[in-house]
């Protein structure tokens, strides 16, 4: 088994951030709610509708690169040319190493422009799955009174590379007992299927399952690891002010360890009730014993994207649901 990690940033990225040379980029993602910073190995991503808009990794001792995916800029529709200002991709591109205030101001400057980039191709490209993840995050991050919080989104592991995560989150209740010092929050992987056509047959519910599980019982994934790694990337998100603690930031960032139990939540959208696809899915997957997590199935309060505990079900009693 691989030793332990934690992901995160260095204290270095993290006063960049705070009140260095990268301020104004978290000035702008705390001020935008349409982006989302998320913590990766020593680099972020800032998400827009679910796609990387700008991925920023430190290079050299005082510098950091800026990169933005050009392939978005394949779906620009015809016959705007001249009515719709574009990006100047040669002078990004010559200004991707950024080391001074003028290089930051440079990028923010383009970030409409990119985002209207990324508009474009998501029409033509639709990815539903990664909107709905980001706006769970926002809707729930911002929301002291719901009972998660989404510490990460698109989550990939370089030493546990067979888990892939929609969503990584903390279960944390809202009530009085739990808010209180000493409470131990709860991993929780959130898987989130969109349509009936996501639901079986490769990367479907049961699939997914079975890959974690083999995984765990070979050895190659370990969940006391990736909740360590969770609780670094929440305790900084919560310094940077990521996260709504009702100012309880204190509080936040001096918890020091996870519940040994894990949650496999599953968020079902645009699910047809004529269909059987989903019941006979959660069907086969209550069938299971010896899950080394608990699989849960989210229900909506009673229309929105807040996460509550008592619209949280275990599977087999979804099986009835459906």
């Amino acid at each position: 088994m691989p030793g332990m990690t934690c992901r995160g940033l260095s204290d270095k990225f993290m006063r960049d951030l705070e009140e260095g040379l990268l301020q104004p980029v978290l000035t702008l993602v705390k001020a935008d709610d349409t982006l989302s910073l998320c913590i990766r190995d020593e680099y972020v991503n800032i998400y827009y509708r679910g796609g990387s808009l700008l991925q920023i990794r430190p290079v050299g001792e005082n510098g950091y690169r800026f990169k933005f995916d050009p392939n978005y800029e394949n779906s620009r529709p015809e016959g705007l040319e001249g009515h719709v200002p574009t990006v100047n991709w040669k002078l990004l591109h010559h200004a991707d190493i950024v080391d001074c205030p003028a290089g930051v101001a440079l990028w923010l400057s383009h970030v409409p422009l990119l985002k209207q980039t990324m508009d474009f191709w998501f029409s033509a490209h639709p990815k539903p799955e990664r909107e709905f993840q980001q706006f769970m995050e926002r809707t729930n991050n911002c929301n002291f009174h719901t009972d998660y919080y989404i510490v990460d989104i698109e989550y990939t592991s370089s030493q546990f590379p067979e888990l892939r995560a929609d969503m990584l989150a903390f279960w944390w209740p809202r009530t009085v007992q739990a808010r209180r010092d000493g409470f131990v929050p709860r991993l929780t992987m959130v898987e989130v299927k969109l349509g009936e056509g996501a639901l079986k047959g490769a990367a479907g519910v049961v699939d997914h399952i079975d890959k974690m599980v083999a995984a765990h019982a070979q050895q190659r994934l370990d969940f006391a690891v990736v909740a360590t790694e969770t609780l670094c990337v929440f305790r900084q998100r919560v310094q940077l002010g990521l996260i709504n603690c009702g100012g309880k930031e204190l509080q936040f960032q001096q918890i020091d360890a996870v519940q040994q139990e894990i949650d496999y939540l599953l968020l079902i959208a645009d699910h047809d009730p004529d269909s059987t696809v989903l019941r006979d899915e959660l069907q086969t997957v209550a069938l299971k014993s010896g899950l080394p997590f608990d699989v849960k199935v989210a229900q909506a309060n009673p229309m929105g994207f807040g996460l509550f505990t008592q619209k949280i079900v275990d599977v087999t009693t979804a099986v009835s649901l459906f």
